[in-house]
């Protein structure tokens, strides 16, 4: 297929977040539908959260969710601003020497847990039948942390598309798949140098498999250069969020959506 040129919504910046927390990239939906009285809720919901992230039981965080519900955040809100900005600190505290590696490993890994119970427990009530779109999401082994996939993937299943993430270590035997039109996009999530050059590589073998779908990445890793990571790799697009992504192949789809995880996901 044609590679799709870069839109005005790129070069012209957007209220997306995009956050790296050693290897872990987390984009965030847009925040300009929240007040700036939200927003700061949000920060200071995320900076409540970091220790008891890394308090030896694990769970110890479970009721400080709860109460954030309660207390008007919604999970959906929680996924998309709350624990990315949690995510941020937890770096900005390793690369201050105040957290430890293995702080920010413990704390990411426990994120993504929250998200998981947050999709599979407090939302699951807003699962819709619709007609099935499904998307494919590649993790590169140089990735070191799951948690922004986790993330892109639940936003893309809000707007009513199935997911199916993969670690590289599968990612070649994606060739049936990918050949016979299964998935209307294929995405990577890219956080380090290193799986930038992985990604060139996978995305050489997606197109000898004469792959259908547009291939599409996002993360820090390309942020200061998109255009020409995207050239570079062989990739069709950059998007900073999931609805952008969407927005990027014409796909019209459910905001409010939910469809259950697949049993191939990360």
């Amino acid at each position: 297929m044609t590679r799709i040129v870069q839109t005005s919504k790129l070069e012209s910046g957007s209220a997306n977040c995009s956050i790296e927390t050693h290897g872990a990239c987390v984009s965030s939906e847009a925040t300009t539908t929240h007040s700036q009285k939200e927003i700061i809720a949000f920060r200071d919901a995320a900076a409540a959260l970091c220790d008891p992230l890394l308090k030896v039981e694990n769970g110890a965080y479970d009721q400080l969710i709860m109460n954030m519900i309660t207390g008007g955040i919604s999970p959906n809100d929680l996924i998309d601003h709350v624990i990315p900005a949690a995510a941020q600190e937890l770096g900005e505290e390793w690369l201050s020497d105040t957290r430890s590696f293995t702080d920010v490993t413990i704390g990411t890994s426990r994120l993504q847990q929250i998200v998981r119970n947050l999709e599979t427990s407090l939302v699951r009530e807003n699962f819709v039948n619709i007609v099935e779109r499904r998307a494919l999401l590649i993790i590169p082994e140089a990735e070191q942390h799951t948690l922004g996939s986790v993330i892109l993937a639940n936003q893309l299943r809000r707007h009513g598309v199935r997911v199916d993430v993969v670690f590289d270590n599968k990612a070649n035997g994606l060739s049936s798949k990918v050949s016979d039109g299964l998935y209307f996009l294929i995405g990577f999530s890219i956080g380090t140098d290193q799986s930038i050059k992985r990604a060139s590589s996978i995305v050489t073998m997606l197109r000898d498999c004469r792959v259908k779908a547009p291939i599409a990445l996002g993360g820090t890793a390309l942020t200061c250069d998109p255009k020409s990571v995207v050239y570079d790799v062989g990739a069709d697009f950059f998007a900073h969020n999931a609805r952008e992504a969407l927005d990027l192949c014409d796909i019209c789809v459910s905001r409010d959506a939910l469809l259950p995880r697949q049993a191939v996901d990360a």
